[in-house]
């Protein structure tokens, strides 16, 4: 079978497509991939050597979007109208543009079967207009968001209904969509199970893990751990950089009998000088130091949720933008984690919070619960199968 994974070039997005296309390929199938960026290099380096075409004029040089990144677009996302204007050219402007590129890939390729993110409107106006098979493999985790759960995030989605309808419209598509998300009528999933929250609107296939390299992985001093003290990992994913202030307090928040500290920084500035059990770094091997860490501090992405929770670690959240906040209400509704405000990270309250997470209290037992189910379902090697089965639904 030909299968065209359609993605989000950011690594929330891509990195559970990673593994599917792993298994895939594995199982002697043709996998290509479209994007906004060109992904050649990363796919490359986890192994994939598989096409990956770019959406024509509304493509980014590689690297120009991780430099766009980080605190500039955590200030633009808190002011309201520049958050709705961002995901408006986001999720709806870029389409048409990258729906004329899809459309001539597709009849070029003629793929079996489209595999795209619910958000990347158009795959879903292509596969309809081409009458193929496609499926909604969401990453994030709104298909789990319990029907009081509102945030900004979710405000602005709802603002832009009634546009995305028209646009569905006029190409005379008919969708159904739940959360903002496009529902398939052959297969929608999540990468999670209904040990962290019910899944509504789509299949919870378990977290999905690559079968092989992710492609990310960096050198690191290992040596600098020591194998006496708990490990501590610190990490707010590629996007988003926290406030200046955060970085300074959690490197402050534990003593050095308590534990290790790894931050993964990204692009923002180092915290000044740092003590003796904290070690900041760039970018950091996250899938083997969670193999390691007692505890995770991230923002909340729904990838490095489910790459603590199967590791069964618990989980201190502190949500920078996006549905994030989602993240950080469903660990701790269920028990496996805290939740700080970006604004109320102070090194006290980070203090308490990573001492209540690293005894062995009631979140660590629910984190460990929710890791024997995610780590007994595999979520790339199913959704692998599934979208093989499709064109026979």
């Amino acid at each position: 079978m030909r299968i065209l994974f359609v993605v989000f070039p950011e690594p929330g997005h891509l990195h559970p497509m990673i593994g599917i296309a792993q298994h895939l390929v594995h199982a002697g199938h043709e996998v290509e991939m479209f994007s906004m960026e060109d992904l050649s290099e990363r796919l490359a380096a986890a192994g994939l050597a598989i096409p990956c075409h770019v959406a024509g004029s509304t493509a980014s040089p590689p690297g120009e979007r991780r430099r766009r990144r980080s605190s500039d677009l955590a200030a633009l996302l808190g002011r309201p109208a520049l958050a709705r204007r961002w995901y408006r050219y986001a999720l709806l402007s870029q389409v048409p543009a990258q729906a004329a590129a899809l459309r001539e890939l597709v009849r070029a390729r003629r793929p079996d079967v489209i595999a795209t993110d619910p958000f990347a409107f158009a795959a879903v106006l292509i596969a309809e207009e081409a009458r193929l098979p496609w499926a909604a493999l969401s990453t994030q985790l709104l298909a789990l968001a319990p029907a009081d759960f509102r945030c900004p995030y979710t405000d602005y989605l709802d603002e832009l209904a009634d546009e995305r309808d028209r646009m569905f419209a006029a190409a005379g598509v008919t969708t159904r969509f739940a959360r903002s998300e496009a529902i398939s009528p052959w297969l929608s999933t999540v990468f999670a199970t209904d040990a962290l929250a019910p899944c509504n609107h789509a299949l919870g296939v378990g977290p999905a893990l690559p079968p092989d390299r992710r492609g990310d992985e960096t050198q690191f001093p290992w040596a600098r751990l020591r194998a006496d003290r708990p490990l501590v990992y610190a990490s707010f994913g590629s996007q988003l950089a926290p406030p200046a202030g955060v970085y300074a307090a959690l490197a402050h928040a534990l003593d050095p009998d308590e534990a290790d500290l790894v931050m993964a920084i990204g692009d923002a500035e180092l915290p000044g000088p740092l003590p003796p059990h904290v070690l900041a770094v760039r970018w950091a091997p996250q899938l083997a130091l969670l193999e390691r860490a007692r505890v995770m501090v991230t923002h909340g992405g729904a990838n490095s949720v489910a790459e603590a929770l199967v590791r069964g670690v618990p989980l201190l959240i502190v949500p920078l933008g996006h549905e994030q906040p989602l993240q950080a209400c469903l660990v701790e509704r269920a028990g496996a984690g805290l939740a700080l405000a970006a604004d109320a990270a102070t090194r006290d309250a980070l203090t308490t919070a990573l001492r209540t997470l690293l005894a062995d209290g009631s979140q660590r037992r629910r984190a460990a619960e929710i890791g024997r189910d995610y780590a007994a379902n595999d979520g790339a090697r199913r959704a692998a199968e599934l979208l093989v089965e499709l064109p026979s639904r």
